[in-house]
């Protein structure tokens, strides 16, 4: 028999370090406030899977590896972010800012980038991580 996860309601960035601290690593399914700040975080190897992240800031964070595989963040910002080797496919992920992110590797077959913002984002490597 497969164990139960289970899902905490996360309200405020506070909280979400406090998990990140005890050593969770698996916020798959979980639904975020509008907003919450996520900048300057390591949250290298995340697992975000089908979350609800709407307009949420991971200005400075470092993703490599992140999975967003299906998971709802319109209205990101990532600006300066690394997203080496990050996961986004299936996502939404509307009217994002890709500013000055590290893009190298990051897989979006099916992600849906309506009115992103891509500024300095090395979009061939985006579309062909082999290049």
């Amino acid at each position: 028999m497969g164990s139960v996860m289970l899902r905490i309601e996360i309200t405020s960035r506070e909280q979400f370090i406090s998990l990140k601290d005890a050593g969770q690593r698996d916020f798959s399914k979980h639904e975020f406030p509008d907003g919450l700040d996520f900048s300057d975080l390591d949250l290298d190897g995340f697992d975000f899977t089908d979350a609800f992240m709407p307009d949420a800031n991971f200005t400075r964070c470092s993703l490599k590896g992140a999975c967003f595989r299906s998971a709802n963040i319109k209205c990101a910002d990532f600006h300066r972010a690394d997203l080496t080797g990050a996961d986004l496919r299936d996502s939404l992920i509307d009217a994002s800012e890709f500013v000055l992110a590290t893009t190298d590797g990051m897989q979006i077959d099916g992600a849906s980038f309506y009115g992103a913002i891509l500024i300095q984002a090395d979009v061939q490597k985006l579309t062909n991580p082999d290049a």
